[in-house]
C-alpha cells in the first residue's frame, strides 16, 4: 500500500495482535472508504479473509484509508469491492492493509500468525479477478470432471490440469468456505493445481475443513494419504510450483498448514524472519528438519556447477527454485531406513555448512545412461521403448545381482520407481508396455523372466509409459561397479559416486567423496531394487560383512 501522509501505528507486542479493516457501506461506484483498527486474536470480532490473486502489478486503484489518499493493487481493489456492502460495514483482513509491508520485524510476526488468522476467520473470500474471456464457466466445467472422476475411481488417470483453477491453501484453512466469484473470471491463474491439490490441500488435516465435510473430497484425500508419509517435506515441494514477489515466503507462506509444526509441539520448524538472508533461512530450516528426519534432501536439484561453485552446502535444498533439469522428487512411499516402521528417529547435527549423519555405504556408482530428457520420452511409445533398449543393454552388459526370476522385476521395477500398493505389479506393467510399444523386446525378453507365462495385462501399457516418464526424466540409468544393482539416480551422478542408505531418510542417495575421509556432497536421491524397505539395514544388523554402518559429513 503506497501513501505519502498514512503512518502504521505499531501493534502491542503483548498478546497475539492484528490489524483488521473497517470496509464503510457503498455502491459500486462509490470511493472505497476503510479504517484499520487493532485486535486480539483471542477476542476478534467476526471477519472475512481476504484471499486475491496478484492481477496486473502495473494497475493501482484509489482508497480512502483513515482519512488518508492511498493506492493499493487494483486486484485487491476488486477484491474489497466485492466484499462491500451497500448497507452494512464490514470486517475483513487482507494481508498487503493490515500487515505494515515496511516493516520487517512486524512482517514476519504477522506472518507466524497467518494460519491463526485464516482459522479464525468467519469466511474466506476468493478473489479471482474479472473474467473478460467467459473462461470462468470451463475452469468450473473441469472441477466438475475432476469430481466426476474421483467419484468413478479414475482420478489418478494421467489428467491434463493446465487450466483447472488453483485453490491456495488459505482456502482450506478456514471452517466455512465461501467462494465469491468476480463478474470475470481470471484465465490464467499462478501456481501448479496438481500441487496444490496433492501436497498442500489434501494433507491439511483439520477436522472440520471443507474436505473432511465432503465425502467425496475426504476419500480423495484419504487415499493419497495411505499411499505415503505426509510430512513438512511433501507440502514445501509445492513451492517450486508457485510464485512469490519475495523468494523467503517460498517457505514462510507454508507456515500455517499443520504440518509446519514439529510433531506434537506448536512450535514451527521456522519461524518467519525477514532479515534472514535466503541462504540463510533455507540452512536453518533444513537444520531443522534433519532433527526430525533426512527426506527434505529429495528436494535437492544439483548440477556438476551446483556441486563444484555452490555458495550453498550440498544438503542444503534451495526451496522455489525449479531447475531446467529438474526431476520429480520421490520419497514419500519407502522405508529405506526404517525409520517409518520402527517409528525412529536418526536427529543429524548440523555446525555450520556441515550436517553429521550416519548411514551404510551400498556400492560404487560404475556404468550409467546418459541423461534421460524430456524429449526423449516423445512419442512414449516408440522413444520409451528404445530408453528401455538403453538402459536394458547397460544393465545386461555386465554381471548383476538379480537371481533369474527376480531379473525382469528388478528392471521394471527401477524404471518406475516401483512401490508396494495394490494392483498390478511392475512386471505386468511392463510386459503390457513392451507387448504393445516393442514386441521383438518383449519377445527377446521372454528367456529372462518367462514374460508370456505372465498374464498379461494390456491396459498396464499407458501406466508404465507414464510412470517411467514421471520418474526417469532427468534421470540416469546406473549400475554399480561390486555387486552389480541397478538403480535410477540424478543427471548430476557420475562413475565413482556412492550409494547410500542415511539413517533417518525414506530413500537412498547418491553421494560424492569429497576427498576427505567421511566428508560427502549430497548429489540426489535415487532408487534402487531390494533398497527401498529396509533391506540393506536389515542385513547389516544380522551381520552381512557388505555393510558397516559409517559416521557421515555432508558438506
Amino acid at each position: 500500500m503506497e501513501s505519502e501522509s498514512f503512518v502504521y501505528t505499531a501493534l502491542p507486542q503483548t498478546g497475539r495482535f492484528i490489524r483488521l479493516l473497517k470496509i464503510y457501506p457503498g455502491s459500486p461506484s462509490d470511493r472505497l472508504v476503510c479504517e484499520l483498527f487493532p485486535c486480539d486474536l483471542e477476542t476478534n470480532p467476526a471477519y472475512t479473509a481476504l484471499s486475491y490473486v496478484w492481477g496486473d502489478p502495473t494497475k493501482s486503484a484509489e482508497l480512502i484509508f483513515s482519512d488518508h489518499a492511498c493506492k493499493i493493487a487494483q486486484s485487491l481493489s476488486d477484491g474489497l469491492r466485492r466484499i462491500r456492502t451497500v448497507d452494512e460495514t464490514q470486517i475483513a483482513w487482507a494481508d498487503a492493509i493490515c500487515i505494515n509491508q515496511e516493516d520487517q520485524t512486524e512482517k514476519g510476526q504477522q506472518v507466524n500468525l497467518m494460519g491463526a488468522i485464516y482459522d479464525r476467520a468467519r469466511d474466506v473470500t476468493v478473489w479471482l479477478g474479472p473474467d473478460p474471456t467467459a473462461s470462468s464457466r470451463e475452469a468450473f466445467r473441469c472441477l466438475e470432471e475432476i469430481n466426476e472422476k474421483i467419484l468413478t475411481g479414475r482420478h489418478q488417470e494421467c489428467i491434463d490440469f493446465s487450466q483447472i483453477a488453483v485453490f491456495v491453501y488459505n482456502v482450506f484453512t478456514n471452517e466455512e468456505l465461501k467462494f465469491f466469484l468476480g463478474s470475470e473470471l481470471s484465465a490464467t491463474l499462478l501456481g501448479s493445481p496438481l500441487y496444490a491439490l496433492w501436497n498442500v490441500w489434501s494433507t491439511y488435516e483439520k477436522k472440520d475443513s471443507w474436505m473432511q465435510r465432503t465425502p467425496t473430497l475426504r476419500r480423495f484425500a484419504e487415499g493419497i494419504i495411505s499411499g505415503c508419509d505426509v510430512d513438512f517435506t511433501l507440502v514445501l515441494e509445492a513451492a517450486q510450483h508457485f510464485n512469490a514477489t519475495n523468494s523467503l515466503d517460498y517457505v514462510y507462506a507454508f507456515l500455517g498448514h499443520p504440518k509446519a509444526k514439529k510433531p506434537d509441539t506448536d512450535t514451527t520448524w521456522l519461524q518467519a524472519d525477514y532479515s534472514l538472508t535466503l541462504k540463510d533461512q533455507h540452512r536453518l530450516l533444513a537444520s531443522s528438519l534433519a532433527e526430525d528426519s533426512l527426506n527434505f534432501l529429495a528436494h535437492l536439484q544439483q548440477t556438476e556447477e551446483s556441486l563444484n561453485v555452490s555458495e550453498y552446502p550440498s544438503w542444503v535444498p534451495q526451496w522455489g527454485q525449479k531447475h531446467p533439469v529438474h526431476a520429480e522428487a520421490f520419497w514419500e512411499a519407502w522405508d529405506a531406513s526404517l525409520r517409518k516402521k520402527e517409528r525412529r528417529q536418526y536427529p543429524a547435527r548440523s555446525a555450520g555448512p556441515k550436517l553429521s549423519v550416519s548411514g551404510l555405504i551400498i556400492d560404487t556408482v560404475d556404468q550409467s545412461t546418459p541423461t534421460m530428457k524430456p524429449d526423449d520420452f516423445e512419442p512414449i511409445d516408440w522413444a520409451g521403448a528404445q530408453l528401455i533398449e538403453d538402459c536394458w543393454k547397460l544393465a545386461t552388459q555386465n554381471a548383476y545381482a538379480y537371481p533369474r526370476e527376480k531379473v525382469i522385476e528388478a528392471f521394471a521395477s527401477t524404471l518406475i520407481c516401483d512401490h508396494r500398493q495394490p494392483g498390478h505389479s511392475a512386471v505386468e506393467l511392463f510386459a503390457g508396455f513392451c507387448m504393445h510399444a516393442d514386441i521383438k523386446f518383449f519377445k527377446n525378453m521372454e528367456t529372462e523372466g518367462g514374460l508370456w507365462s505372465l498374464k498379461i495385462v494390456l491396459e498396464g501399457s499407458e501406466a508404465f509409459g507414464t510412470q517411467f516418464k514421471w520418474y526417469g526424466t532427468n534421470r540416469r540409468f546406473f549400475m554399480t561397479k561390486a555387486e552389480g544393482l541397478w538403480g535410477l539416480g540424478p543427471a548430476a551422478m557420475q562413475q565413482g559416486d556412492v550409494c547410500a542408505v542415511l539413517f533417518g531418510a525414506d530413500v537412498p542417495f547418491i553421494l560424492r567423496p569429497t576427498g576427505i575421509e567421511g566428508e560427502y556432497k549430497v548429489v540426489g536421491e535415487c532408487y534402487m531394487y531390494d533398497f527401498m524397505y529396509g533391506d540393506a539395514v536389515l542385513a547389516w544388523r544380522q551381520g552381512n560383512n557388505s555393510y558397516a554402518k559409517e559416521d557421515i559429513v555432508l558438506v
